[in-house]
């Protein structure tokens, strides 16, 4: 994430918080308020679902579930000035949200996130934010909305938003609504606004796999993309609009009914081959993550994972084994391996394209240093038995 998106985040967060002050305060006490983005006025046109990144250009990343959260850009809609996904000030509860979905639709879950905001210099005329995302402390059931329309659906979800820092710590906490989806090629409901200037376009925070209650995770901020989901908040004392709390219990599933098979003698299955392409770049390093470019055979799928190490797989594989022998005999130490990013791929038959991996600790501290480094790529397919696994080596600045 660069400076611009950075700063442009704690400007949009400290405006949304003063006009959440301002819209609680001209409010009668007890009312009831809708907030996030007027879904009249934007069309659900994302085509992409969480196994690709939409940030990045082609960027398949294959997480099976992803979670995203959207400000309004300043001056984006003037007509709502509380159309972020960030509550009232003060404590309350939702009890609706509304998603538009499109053509496509499949099981999405709401998450509450609770971001905290590091105030400097409080109470001087020039006053600075660091802003840290998220927590995920509360989550509702489990939905599938209908397609091409607005569903709304009932929930219980505690929230709140400090309405001053604490004056020892600076600290102010406010929590904000992620909209999970959790299936592939299920295109998140949102609003693609790329096509406005940077300073216009909303501001996208996303996570993958998805937010889940007690998970802590950075989130990926980015911008371009209005998640549509409103909520409705009543304030903590009073009874939820709509009658009472609703009951917060999973979707009972469909019942299925499966065929009994006939058994058919069929020949062996095809062997999955995977490969590494000849010229270009084999891996390249962006927003957290490597992209590594693999291919498939014609004959079959291909699924396994991916890991960039400090050792060619064989010699991994031996330093793992000596490390479970308890160490009866004496041997000399070998170097540790160490691991700088991992990922999961599913590469059609015939494919050839770029698998993400995520950087570990390890990695990320690499990238800190920008430091220049030959590691291997191992490989492992995980459809064949045994297991078939090949190393690459290829230099990288991180």
């Amino acid at each position: 994430m660069n400076c611009s998106v950075r700063l442009r985040r704690i400007a949009q967060l400290l405006a949304v918080c003063l006009l959440a002050l301002a819209v609680t305060a001209s409010c009668a006490l007890g009312a009831a308020q809708t907030f996030g983005p007027d879904l009249s006025k934007f069309a659900p046109n994302n085509e992409v679902g969480c196994e690709v990144d939409p940030f990045v250009t082609s960027f398949v990343t294959n997480a099976p579930s992803c979670t995203w959260s959207s400000n309004v850009a300043l001056g984006e809609d003037s007509t709502n000035p509380n159309g972020a996904q960030i509550p009232p000030a003060g404590d309350g509860t939702i009890s609706q949200v509304s998603i538009k979905v499109g053509a496509t639709t499949g099981p999405m879950q709401v998450v509450v996130l609770r971001e905290e905001l590091e105030f400097v210099e409080v109470g001087t005329p020039n006053v600075h934010a660091k802003v840290s995302c998220c927590d995920a402390i509360e989550q509702s059931q489990v939905f599938t909305p209908t397609a091409d329309t607005t569903t709304s659906e009932s929930v219980d979800l505690p929230v709140e938003v400090e309405e001053t820092p604490n004056p020892q710590t600076g600290l102010l906490s406010a929590d904000i609504l992620g909209l999970s989806v959790l299936a592939q090629h299920v295109p998140v409901p949102a609003a693609d606004e790329r096509s406005l200037s940077v300073l216009d376009q909303p501001g996208t925070d996303a996570w993958e796999p998805a937010m889940t209650q007690g998970k802590q995770e950075l989130a990926d901020e980015q911008t371009g993309y209005l998640v549509l989901m409103d909520a409705l908040w009543s304030p903590t004392g009073t009874a939820p609009a709509g009658g009472g709390p609703p009951a917060n219990t999973p979707q009972t599933p469909a019942k299925t009914t499966t065929p009994t098979p006939t058994p058919i003698v069929n020949p062996a299955p095809p062997t999955p081959i995977l490969s590494f392409p000849v010229g270009g770049a084999l891996a390249s390093i962006k927003h957290g993550h490597v992209a590594v470019t693999l291919g498939c055979g014609a004959g079959a799928s291909c699924q396994g994972t991916v890991r960039l190490q400090s050792q060619p797989a064989g010699q991994a594989g031996a330093v793992a084994r000596l490390a479970k022998r308890g160490g009866k005999k004496k041997h000399k130490r070998k170097p540790a391996v160490v691991t700088y990013a991992s990922g999961n791929f599913d590469l059609a038959a015939g494919s050839s394209q770029a698998v993400a991996a995520k950087l570990s600790g390890s990695g990320k501290q690499l990238a800190r240093r920008h430091e220049h480094r030959t590691v291997w790529i191992n490989v492992t397919l995980t459809d064949t038995t045994p297991a078939q696994v090949s190393s690459h080596a290829v230099t990288l600045t991180f």
